[in-house]
């Protein structure tokens, strides 16, 4: 199990850390007050030496908006639904289920500014 802390419950501009308090990955989105709105995630880069001790991001990927059809993901030049990527599941939609690089499903809890991801058993999708 992984518990990530945001710094606000606000996913699309949110500061995210792991249990040892170190920044792990970032949202940013951009405001707009119509049309679709894009959030960046970015994932934090190793230090490049120990005299340039800021924090640097590469860009993971980003998540395309839409009201009415399913928001899309992108990353690494593909794009997928995000209700095929990362489906909504529980009452409210605050649980996620998503297959990760390494081929194994996962669950995404948002519990208020706590997100918990844990593996599930391999039949489990």
């Amino acid at each position: 199990m992984i518990l990530l802390t945001l710094s606000t419950e606000h996913v699309r501009n949110t500061v995210i850390t792991n249990e040892q308090g170190q920044i792990i990955y970032k949202t940013q989105t951009p405001f707009r007050l119509v049309g679709v709105r894009t959030t960046t995630i970015q994932k934090v880069r190793p230090y490049d030496n120990q005299y340039h001790m800021r924090h640097q991001f590469d860009v993971l990927g980003e998540i395309e908006w839409h009201t009415f059809t399913s928001s899309k993901f992108r990353s690494g030049g593909t794009e997928i639904a995000t209700k095929k990527f990362i489906p909504k599941r529980g009452l409210w939609g605050r649980e996620r289920v998503f297959i990760g690089p390494d081929g194994r499903p996962y669950r995404w809890d948002l519990k208020s500014r706590v997100v918990v991801v844990s593996a599930l058993p391999l039949h489990y999708c």
